[in-house]
């Protein structure tokens, strides 16, 4: 294995080559490691000793060890490298291979060329698809037809009744010179059911129409023909009018309506050829551009397929899109002012979160613990451990600023609510006005004027009587 073999992730039966340090107990990098012992252990098996062995990256005390494909086919692959090194602490690894590295799968790029190529395809196959089906199915219009197209056997038996041809559908121009003859016609086709009752009659045939060159030879006998019958069926025949009084779906209905103009004037032959051709030429069109459509579209999937093959299974996706929406639900909304905003539950702060001496004179900046800084009551008596201000804790200057602030404050600030058996009564009555009046001593507050307390006087004449007091 050279060093090339190392990947950006472990591979499943892959070879790999990992790259790590060994340490002492003081956490320095272990150089000479010796007694080298290298062991692996698969998806929770017993370790068993590395094929390979683990070599030092010159006197760095950074080693490398190579593992076989064998030893990296496992979900979970555990390395421990020990070494007899006094000192020396046991080095282990945890690799989880997967299926594939990182590099097989494709790029951006890859992806782009895919995607461009598919909108390109897709956009010619939809320019050349109709806009919409008619009754599911693609409608075409037809071109041409090649020769012997329509046979007997497409034509559903009584598909083309009275009904199926329009009135006057059929003209002289419609049929070709010699377009009907003996083989147009099948055997038998022309049956007595295809006749209605009355259909010819004298007036049907023109004069002179069945001469002998119509009819075969004996095909008419003695027998088949009534006295006069054949004076009567050429009368009947070509001298009655059509349509007349004809009925729908009879043939001198048929002929009436629709024989209303020369023969001459239907389509010929080779009009009838040209339409053929024509058509055959369309339907080789279409089958011509269906079969590009479906190259085009074997080739779009097997672009997909291709791309598809490189991607992580379901079951990966699945996994992923799991830990991102798990990842999502703990992130906050937004950041604020670049960093995430963190809330600090009450009573969390307790003084096993400080260790000794962490906050120091060293630690807060000057003038950064202000009153903006405490919601109002934060600091109370249970907020402040019992013993927690020693002597130690406060600087020397600290206690000297007290005792100024003390001596310099007005006792006014505190005379609306303080009792006056404190200090601030003791000194009250030594710097406010006092007087005598009716056997107690009245001690006024700084007003001079208001009674801050009353304490009875007990007097005696021997001595010097004291009539007030009052600071100037």
């Amino acid at each position: 294995m050279a060093a090339g073999d190392a990947t950006t992730l472990p591979v499943k039966n892959q070879a790999f080559r990992v790259t790590f340090p060994i340490f002492d107990a003081d956490g320095d990098l272990v150089t000479g490691a010796a007694g080298l012992d290298s062991e692996v252990s698969k998806d929770g098996g017993s370790f068993a000793d590395c094929t390979n062995e683990a070599t030092e990256i010159g006197a760095s005390g950074v080693y490398t060890l190579d593992l076989t494909a064998t030893e990296m086919n496992a979900d979970t692959v555990a390395v421990i490298v020990k070494t007899s090194t006094s000192g020396a602490k046991t080095t282990p690894m945890i690799f989880y291979p997967a299926d594939r590295d990182v590099n097989d799968l494709a790029t951006q790029a890859s992806v782009n060329t895919v995607d461009d190529f598919l909108d390109t395809e897709i956009t010619d196959i939809r320019n050349r698809l109709p806009a919409a089906l008619v009754g599911g199915r693609m409608d075409s219009s037809v071109g041409a037809m090649a020769a012997d197209v329509v046979t007997a056997t497409a034509i559903a038996t009584g598909a083309i009744d009275a009904d199926a041809i329009a009135a006057d559908a059929i003209t002289n121009a419609k049929i070709a010179a010699n377009a009907i003859g003996a083989s147009e016609i099948a055997d038998d086709a022309i049956t007595a059911a295809k006749i209605a009752n009355g259909a010819i009659d004298a007036a049907t045939f023109a004069a002179g129409a069945i001469d002998n060159a119509a009819i075969a030879a004996d095909a008419i006998g003695a027998s088949e023909l009534a006295a006069g019958a054949a004076t009567e069926i050429a009368d009947a025949v070509w001298a009655t009018a059509v349509p007349g009084a004809f009925g729908a779906g009879t043939a001198g209905k048929v002929v009436g309506d629709n024989v209303n103009a020369t023969i001459s004037s239907r389509a010929t032959q080779t009009s009838v050829d040209t339409i053929d051709d024509f058509v055959d030429t369309e339907i080789a069109s279409i089958i011509s551009t269906l079969a590009t459509i479906l190259a085009a579209v074997d080739t779009e999937v097997a672009a997909i397929k291709a791309v598809t093959d490189l991607l992580p299974n379901g079951g990966a996706l699945t996994l992923i899109q799991s830990d991102l929406d798990n990842i999502q639900t703990r992130l906050p909304a937004a950041l604020v002012g670049g960093r995430m905003d963190s809330s600090i539950p009450d009573g969390m702060i307790t003084n096993a979160k400080f260790a000794p001496d962490a906050i120091d004179a060293g630690v807060v900046a000057n003038n950064t613990i202000t009153a903006g800084k405490f919601d109002a009551g934060a600091i109370n008596a249970n907020a402040i451990a019992s013993d927690a201000l020693t002597a130690a804790k406060i600087a020397a200057d600290f206690g000297a600023e007290i005792a100024d602030a003390i001596l310099s404050r007005p006792i006014s600030n505190v005379e609306a609510s303080a009792a006056f058996r404190t200090l601030f009564g003791a000194i009250s009555k030594l710097v406010n006005r006092g007087r005598i009046n009716g056997g107690n001593l009245e001690v006024f507050k700084t007003d001079d004027t208001t009674v801050l307390a009353t304490q009875a006087v007990t007097t005696d004449g021997n001595q010097e009587p004291v009539v007030e007091l009052n600071t100037a």
